[in-house]
């Protein structure tokens, strides 16, 4: 049987996700331009904006290195407001629940392994330990370990009548449940 959140801890949820943000730390999620390569094959990348910006050429390492912050700062942000997203349809009466689907039945938490991020029985988002402390996730008592070929699974999983629309359609559909929650 799935445990679904309930508001106080949907604002636990919170809590831990505001909590694991400050202690990455604003530079973590701060803009970064991505860095540009010249018909030569020379990287460049620009910092400042406007009268005040600046390029320097780059090595192909450093240029890696800038897409991969890029990257894991645009990844933390979406996490967020996936977060968020949950902590409001919590509040308009939606169903939303934290899972780590087992491939053998009785296996205990595993805080190394991902998590799921359910709502209204549709996973929206996948959860890491290093995005969020999933140890701690599991100690308040919101994680539901579930076998994978349990009927808690089976209702968790993916719906094909998102079809090929994928994101676009999930969050269509959790803005939509969260609206039609909130006009009740």
């Amino acid at each position: 049987m799935i445990r679904y959140l309930n508001q106080e801890q949907a604002a636990t949820l919170a809590a831990i996700a505001t909590a694991a943000a400050a202690k990455k730390g604003r530079q973590f999620y701060d803009w970064r331009n991505s860095p540009t390569v010249n018909e030569a094959g020379g990287w460049s990348h620009t910092t400042g904006w406007g009268d005040s910006a600046t390029s320097v050429e780059i090595s192909p390492q450093d240029a890696a290195k800038i897409f991969e912050a890029k990257l894991n700062g645009a990844y933390g942000e979406r996490l967020l407001l996936s977060v968020a997203y949950a902590v409001a349809a919590v509040a308009a009466g939606k169903k939303v629940a934290i899972l780590q689907i087992k491939e053998e039945a009785g296996t205990p938490f595993d805080p190394q392994g991902w998590l799921v991020l359910s709502i209204e029985n549709h996973p929206f988002f996948h959860l890491a330990p290093w995005d969020l402390p999933t140890a701690e996730l599991e100690a308040e008592g919101l994680v539901n370990v579930i076998h994978k070929a349990s009927p808690e699974a089976d209702l968790m999983a993916w719906k094909p009548e998102i079809g090929s629309d994928g994101k676009p359609k999930e969050f269509g559909l959790l803005l939509a449940w969260i609206v039609e929650g909130l006009a009740k």
